[in-house]
């Protein structure tokens, strides 16, 4: 499935919707290929290796440790053109942990990515970090994935504005003074 169709009313017109999982199954690799591409497109070494491009490129497979959240916007100053913010971060935490933040905004949709992965992976672990935003954004923007199977309701509660829009994309750098977040270690 396409996400044209689902996304389409959304970003033009901010009409309310209930995604079903075959909606946010489409969505998550929508969000998740342009954050590669966006990272792809920075100086530098890319966050994602080529086995990780090569990989969700053949099979449109989200990885683990990637995270994506959808929020909705009212803002004078992005509502015809768009914002695309990149970020990337070390956590102190974790000196092997490296964190990559995408955020994008058209029209009326927010999508956020955050992308996890190990320099090292300490000994023992299993999987990856598992964040929990804030819960003062709770209200703001609904985790799309990894998927809990159930319907979302979109546009969430609060809206982003102008005046947050900048603290919603550095939200995360916060985890770097293990502060408003907690870690949980998945398995899988």
């Amino acid at each position: 499935m396409t996400v044209e169709p689902i996304l389409t009313g959304m970003i033009r017109d901010g009409i309310s919707v209930s995604l079903p999982l075959e909606s946010i199954v489409s969505i998550a690799p929508f969000a998740f290929k342009n954050a590669i591409i966006s990272d792809h497109m920075q100086k530098g070494k890319p966050f994602f290796v080529p086995s990780v491009r090569r990989r969700f490129s053949l099979s449109l497979r989200i990885p683990q440790g990637v995270q994506i959240w959808i929020a909705a916007l009212r803002s004078r100053e992005y509502a015809s053109r768009g914002i695309i913010k990149t970020l990337y971060y070390k956590a102190k935490a974790g000196k092997q942990l490296r964190y990559y933040v995408f955020t994008y905004a058209i029209g009326y949709v927010v999508l956020q990515v955050l992308s996890i992965r190990w320099l090292k992976v300490p000994k023992g672990l299993i999987g990856f970090p598992w964040f929990d935003q804030n819960p003062a954004w709770d209200s703001g923007a609904k985790k799309l994935w990894p998927s809990n199977g159930l319907n979302i309701v979109w546009p969430p509660d609060k809206y982003l504005s102008d005046d947050t829009l900048d603290g919603f994309c550095d939200r995360w750098k916060m985890l770097e003074f293990r502060r408003h977040f907690t870690i949980r270690f998945q398995e899988n």
